[in-house]
C-alpha cells in the first residue's frame, strides 16, 4: 500500500486497505475491515497512538473494545 501511495499519493487509502483485506483475507475481509474501523474510532476517542512498540495497557484496550474485537475475530474465523 505504501508503494502504491508513493506512486500516486492521491489514491483513496481506505480503498487500498479494503482491496488488501479482500485479496488477503477473502471471506473474512468484512470483519477485518470492521476491526480496523473499530480500532481507529477507539483510538480517536482514547488519545492513544499506535506505534511500533505499543504497550498493552493503553486506554484503547478497554473491556468493551476487547469484547467487540473478539466477536469480530470469531466471526472472521
Amino acid at each position: 500500500m505504501i508503494g502504491r501511495l508513493l506512486w500516486d499519493p492521491r489514491q483513496d487509502v481506505h480503498e487500498l486497505v479494503s482491496e488488501y483485506c479482500r485479496d488477503y483475507f477473502g471471506a473474512a475481509a468484512l470483519q477485518l475491515l470492521a476491526y480496523i474501523d473499530l480500532m481507529h474510532a477507539v483510538l480517536a476517542t482514547s488519545g492513544d497512538v499506535l506505534s511500533e512498540q505499543t504497550p498493552v495497557d493503553m486506554k484503547m484496550y478497554s473491556p468493551q473494545f476487547v469484547a467487540q474485537a473478539d466477536k469480530l475475530f470469531d466471526k472472521a474465523e
